[in-house]
């Protein structure tokens, strides 16, 4: 089922993914070498242009599932990037089923748009959809804490969430540097370009679940070509604002968990 949360999630994929989400980490991990190398240089990333595409399965141990993600990021800065992202999973009744999506980020606006839009949006949009950004930094502040406007508070974000991890340098050759991960309930490694620090490849693991990540083509950009993050329908396609519809929906920010839980199309 398609939600809510792919909004949210195309946010953090376009900057900090890879290295994500970790909200219950320890609040003061052991300060070392590797771990400020780490703090330093990784959320610097945000600073800059940059491509990549990743490849990332997610294994639950308890299910004994898997769920597969591909997606290339176009990052210019936290209001224009553009992701194209597929997603596989099982299907109980059609077996492995994948989904692909396109997200863009303008300036103004975070357009949506899949092959697959009117199935996954149970037939409320037949096309590509768009919200305000200033609505979606709205939603930002209300469940992260940051909006897209403050790319300052973006990289402290990640600051914090790689600080309550301790790392140990290992492994690391002339151009990679590897650290490994140990600071429970999180463990693993994870493997960055020593010139650009943009992640090569990772493995994490947390409380029964596996993450495992491949990066391809990243590089830093020092000038993405006119119109890269310009989002263009097919010929005669109509592209539908729901800011409005989810604003009545959502009955303004903060403070309506109810509504945004069922948040769904």
């Amino acid at each position: 089922m398609f939600n809510k949360a792919i909004l949210f999630g195309a946010v953090a994929l376009a900057g900090a993914a890879p290295l994500s989400a970790q909200e219950d980490v320890a609040e003061a991990a052991p300060v070392n070498k590797a771990t400020q190398a780490i703090v330093k240089n990784v959320p610097k990333i945000l600073d800059s242009s940059f491509q990549a595409t990743f490849a990332i399965d997610v294994f639950n141990k308890s299910q004994e599932n898997e769920q597969s993600m591909n997606f290339t990021v176009k990052f210019q800065d936290m209001k224009h990037w553009a992701l194209d992202i597929a997603v596989t999973a099982e299907d109980e009744f059609e077996g492995e089923v994948t989904q692909k999506f396109t997200v863009m980020a303008d300036g103004s606006y975070l357009y949506l748009d899949s092959p697959d839009m009117a199935t996954v949006s149970q037939g409320f949009l037949n096309g590509p959809a768009k919200l305000e950004l200033a609505f979606v930094e709205k939603m930002m502040k209300s469940e992260m804490g940051f909006d897209l406007n403050d790319g300052a508070a973006a990289k402290s974000k990640m600051t914090e969430a790689l600080g309550g991890l301790s790392f140990k340098e290992d492994g690391s050759t002339e151009g990679k540097r590897r650290f490994l991960i140990d600071q429970e309930p999180v463990t693993g490694f994870m493997v960055f370009n020593s010139k650009n620090w943009l992640l090569d490849n990772a493995e994490v693991n947390s409380e029964g679940m596996k993450t495992v990540v491949k990066a391809s083509d990243s590089s830093k950009v020092k000038e993405w070509p006119e119109g890269t993050f310009t989002f263009k329908p097919a010929e005669g396609v109509v592209v539908t604002d729901v800011t409005s519809m989810l604003q009545g929906m959502m009955g303004g920010l903060p403070g309506t968990s109810e509504t945004e839980e069922n948040l769904e199309f």
